[in-house]
């Protein structure tokens, strides 16, 4: 078995440059620079909320459930529904199917274009690349930390109108 009590691990913790939180209920994926929403929790205007897990008679995680739209730079981008008929979430999932189904989600979502990331293109400007056809070298270097905020999003669509930054957890199961 894992661990029952909470250490400081989330957010703060988070060494990428941006989040996606997907919020199945809603349909929509919230993406943000991480440092925004590091600010939106040391802000201390949101407060701190206990989580658990189904099957847990404790609580499991503890965080800052905070207003989608008050996390600078947060944009709500819907998912297409043939990316949620494909991926089948449901409420009941276990923790770890339902973070895959996120990372999966987010993944199509990318491959697709619709997750907006800084890209650089870079001119070509060798002559024997030219003739090859290449005039432009395009790249995204940037990490993405994907969260299952399943209830999360906007009221307007039925969610809570908060996504839940993380702060602390425990890992009861003893999973990865």
């Amino acid at each position: 078995m894992g661990r029952r009590d909470l250490v400081d691990y989330g957010i703060q913790n988070d060494q990428s440059d941006y989040r996606a939180h997907v919020c199945f209920k809603v349909k929509e994926a919230y993406v943000f620079p991480t440092k925004s929403g590091l600010l939106a929790v040391q802000s201390g205007r949101h407060g701190t909320r206990t989580a658990g897990q189904p099957g847990i008679p404790y609580k499991t995680a503890a965080g800052c459930p905070v207003p989608w739209n008050e996390i600078e730079g947060c944009v709500a981008i819907e998912i297409a529904s043939d990316i949620i008929q494909s991926i089948k979430p449901e409420r009941q999932d276990s923790t770890s199917i339902k973070g895959r189904k996120a990372i999966q989600t987010i993944q199509e979502m990318v491959k697709r274009g619709l997750i907006p990331m800084p890209t650089w293109a870079d001119e070509e400007d060798t002559h024997e690349a030219q003739l090859k056809g290449t005039d432009l070298i395009v790249t995204a270097n940037a990490t993405i930390q994907v969260k299952c905020d399943f209830l999360g999003g906007s009221k307007s669509r039925g969610g809570t109108g908060n996504l839940f930054l993380q702060t602390q957890e425990c890992n009861p199961l003893g999973l990865h």
